[in-house]
């Protein structure tokens, strides 16, 4: 599940259509519909919200209206009661990750719709959401990619190896020492040959 601080209007066709399914899921679950994904991070600023069920709505109601700008036929009518509600913060950190996670997305799944990207340096938020400074929220779980393309779970402690070519990249866009800056992380400390043990992820 992924729930995009970044406005839907960036998104392609596939990454739109999944927004919808997945923001329709939330509202599920956020409304007691269902017992799965109940603890899914992706959930707890909703939780957080004063009125979850009308958060998630107001949410989904600007994905609609993006889909309709476009001409996808979404039906509003699976869409719950919504209603005024107040902007939630969402981090300058997490925004960027976002960003760079959806641009690593496309650059395999639409390299025609990335290409109509390229001259954005700062993304604009889901109009529920206001800039703050910070790093990356920390209900995010970011991923280590290796060169050969496998990810794990990046969490704070956790060790990389890095053996020769297969220099880890994480989307925190922090350089990582021998990497490039579009991806990586800072390292806390080197903690043997080839290895780093990150205390933190996100922003020095």
């Amino acid at each position: 599940m992924r729930l995009w601080s970044i406005h839907p209007k960036y998104l392609d066709a596939k990454g739109l259509v999944a927004l919808w399914r997945e923001g329709l899921l939330a509202q599920a679950v956020l409304s007691g519909r269902t017992r799965g994904y109940r603890h899914h991070p992706q959930l707890q600023r909703f939780r957080e919200s004063a009125d979850p069920s009308k958060y998630i709505a107001e949410y989904l109601r600007v994905v609609h209206r993006e889909a309709a700008r476009r001409g996808y036929r979404f039906d509003i009518a699976k869409v719950g009661p919504g209603g005024r509600v107040e902007k939630a913060a969402v981090t300058m950190g997490q925004l960027e990750y976002e960003w760079t996670h959806l641009r690593r997305k496309l650059a395999t799944r639409a390299p025609d719709w990335l290409k109509t990207l390229r001259a954005i340096d700062a993304p604009q938020p889901h109009p529920l959401f206001h800039v703050v400074e910070g790093g990356i929220a920390t209900w995010e779980r970011p991923h280590v990619v290796s060169a050969d393309g496998s990810s794990a779970l990046c969490k704070n402690g956790t060790q990389v190896e890095c053996v020769g070519k297969l220099v880890p990249r994480i989307l925190c866009l922090v350089q990582l020492p021998g990497a490039a800056m579009e991806f990586g992380i800072w390292p806390a400390r080197q903690s043997g040959h080839g290895r780093y043990s990150f205390l933190e992820v996100g922003y020095p």
